[in-house]
């Protein structure tokens, strides 16, 4: 009699694969969705060391948030700000959304924004970051230090007042109901229910059901990049996202409870940003 060996057989082989093949389509989805809860908990404890970030520099400021100054796109933050944040124990990535997937602290084009613009450099390489000196802006008379002007493009909506001289940028009060403005002092009217810090959400249209979400054309466009909504389901519609309040919550909501609040300028125009 033959001696059989251990190989596999063909019809082995093919059960083994089907039964592989099997596992994987049932546990793909599992560790997918895993790994999407773990990003948005993550998301959710970005904005809540922020949270504690600014409250901290009110406490040190007399009750006053920081502002922002040049940069109209509501993810531009001044370097003044970045700069207090990782003082009082902050990471660059605490500033990104996993989830939006676009913008990283590692790129200087986000990290470094206005410097790059300015040397028309996508890369800086070791250039150091400025110094701080003061820059006159019109009207005369108004001075501020150039790490409050220069910007980083950030992960998220900061909706922070404007400097003095960029009022502009950021008109008030914002679109929807209930009508709100900036938040600017932790002691103003309604700061506790007032919207703080909140994750992207975007559109080419005013109408929740014909707008897209993705692929929008902003102030990266030169660059290569485009901006898109932080949570989007698989079908690239979107899912709703966080919100840091100014009383130090922080809040899912879902897309149907969101409205468009802001336009850049002003002036009606797509994006609409959305919280």
């Amino acid at each position: 009699m033959k001696r059989r060996g251990y190989g596999f057989t063909l019809i082995e082989l093919l059960v083994v694969i089907a039964i592989i093949a099997l596992l994987t389509g049932i546990l793909l989805p599992a560790l997918s969705s895993a790994r999407r809860q773990a990003k948005c908990t993550r998301c959710q404890n970005n904005l809540h060391q922020l949270g504690l970030s600014m409250m901290i520099y009110a406490g040190d400021y007399n009750g006053q948030y920081p502002r922002t100054g040049e940069g109209n796109w509501l993810f531009d933050v001044a370097y003044s700000t970045t700069d207090y944040v990782l003082k009082t124990g902050g990471e660059p990535e605490m500033f990104y959304c996993p989830l939006e997937g676009v913008k990283n602290p590692d790129d200087d084009i986000f990290w470094r924004a206005t410097e790059c613009w300015r040397y028309n450099a996508r890369d800086l390489g070791c250039r150091p970051e400025p110094e701080s000196y003061p820059v006159w802006l019109d009207p005369p008379g108004i001075t501020v230090n150039n790490r409050d002007t220069f910007f980083r493009i950030t992960g998220y909506f900061w909706l922070l007042g404007p400097t003095p001289g960029f009022e502009s940028l950021r008109p008030t009060p914002w679109e929807g109901t209930p009508s709100r403005s900036w938040l600017t002092s932790s002691s103003q009217n309604g700061a506790a229910n007032t919207e703080f810090i909140v994750d992207i959400t975007v559109s080419t249209e005013r109408d929740r059901r014909a707008g897209q979400f993705y692929d929008l054309q902003g102030g990266l466009l030169d660059w290569g990049i485009k901006d898109k909504t932080a949570h989007l389901d698989r079908h690239l519609r979107p899912k709703g996202g966080h919100a840091l309040f100014g009383d130090g919550r922080v809040q899912w909501r879902d897309m149907n409870e969101l409205q468009v609040r802001f336009t850049l300028g002003g002036k009606g125009k797509s994006p609409y940003h959305w919280w």
